[in-house]
């Protein structure tokens, strides 16, 4: 650990390769921030609708099901890599997650994880609640990022196989309308539609994730 001190007081600290930390020991009430970069890290995303794919298995029993991740509408310093519904951090810390959906099957205990490098360690988990069928469903975590090379997925455990979304038969209209909003989107990487000329917009589960917090 190298450290930068002025009167026997310590400014920076610095370990291997990391950028250097700024200690409580600096008086910052008067220093220009304009140029200063802090470590804050955002992730929007999800699934969203498409015709035929309307649902996806979302709990399961064991080591629970890996939540599949195919839009991004905005990030920084979290990168989500499709193929394999993982994310990697530009930051260690602790972090807040959320998600919204629409629960599908029969009442059931379930709950979330955010699990490193795999699905058997979990680093954070939401709490156990039942899951009642067409239920909307809010859920927070908070999780513990301790590498900034390891890989994060999110997992769902339940008593037995649950999914989530809007069935088959809908998976192409919203409400029993092919309607959707007549918003332009501004700044997202990617509009939140299926694709189809007849793909609801929105995402069929949201999740945000953000940075509350050093080690």
């Amino acid at each position: 650990m190298a450290t930068l001190s002025l009167g026997n007081q310590t400014i920076f600290t610095q370990s291997g390769s990391d950028a250097p930390v700024m200690t409580a020991n600096v008086d910052i009430t008067n220093v220009d921030l304009t140029n200063i970069t802090f470590r804050e890290a955002v992730f929007s995303g999800g699934y969203k609708f498409q015709s035929g794919q309307g649902v996806f298995t979302a709990f399961s029993p064991n080591n629970g099901s890996t939540w599949l991740f195919d839009i991004e509408l905005f990030s920084k310093n979290i990168a989500m890599d499709f193929p394999t519904n993982r994310w990697t951090h530009t930051y260690t810390g602790y972090y807040m997650l959320t998600v919204n959906y629409r629960h599908q099957g029969g009442d059931v205990w379930c709950f979330l994880a955010v699990t490193k490098n795999g699905d058997s360690e979990a680093v954070g988990v939401s709490g156990r609640t039942g899951s009642a069928n067409s239920e909307e469903k809010s859920r927070t975590l908070m999780y513990r990022v301790d590498s900034t090379s390891a890989t994060y997925q999110l997992q769902g455990w339940g008593q037995s196989n649950q999914s989530i979304g809007a069935g088959n038969a809908d998976g192409n209209t919203a409400d029993g309308s092919p309607d959707n909003p007549t918003w332009t989107y501004s700044g997202l990487t990617t509009n939140p539609t299926g694709g189809g000329t007849s793909d609801p917009a929105g995402l069929m589960f949201g999740c945000s994730i953000y940075r509350v917090g050093d080690l």
